[in-house]
């Protein structure tokens, strides 16, 4: 699978750089790269957590001990609804929020995706400089949000 943003959406973001949904950029990744990625059996969690991350209001920790009467080996992931894999991670939507667990495939998706909105966010505050190599990262990074779907 090949992500579809255009190089002219990275030009245009990389010359105003804004989160904006308006923005073709943030419209583009998240309809091609973003959404797929984040698609899970539990629709709803999965289009709170795209909007958190967006929003950056997400978070997402190792779960140290989840009480005496859990056990993370016989936890169901609150994503994918599947009890085949250990639940060692929980996820916040916002502070106010419950927590929810994923297993680690979940996780390293949902990961994924917050990276790529965390590198929007450094070169929109300025951390790093948009270049002609930004450019190009920008469009590997997109890629691979995409491509770790697939594989």
């Amino acid at each position: 699978m090949k992500s579809v943003t255009s190089a002219k959406a990275v030009a245009d973001w990389m010359d105003s750089p804004t989160l904006a949904s308006s923005s073709s950029l943030i419209f583009e990744t998240t309809a091609h790269d973003v959404k797929p990625c984040l698609s899970f059996s539990n629709e709803e969690l999965s289009d709170e957590i795209q909007e958190a991350i967006h929003a950056n209001t997400f978070m997402m920790e190792r779960v140290v001990n989840k009480g005496p009467t859990e056990s993370l080996e016989n936890s169901q992931c609150d994503l994918t609804y599947t009890m085949d894999q250990p639940c060692p991670y929980k996820i916040k939507i916002a502070e106010n929020s419950d927590w929810y667990y994923v297993n680690a495939s979940a996780r390293q998706r949902i990961a994924i995706v917050c990276e790529f909105f965390q590198y929007l966010r450094y070169i929109k505050e300025g951390l790093i400089k948009p270049d002609g190599e930004s450019k190009t990262q920008l469009i590997h990074c997109a890629c691979f949000v995409c491509l770790f779907v697939v594989y």
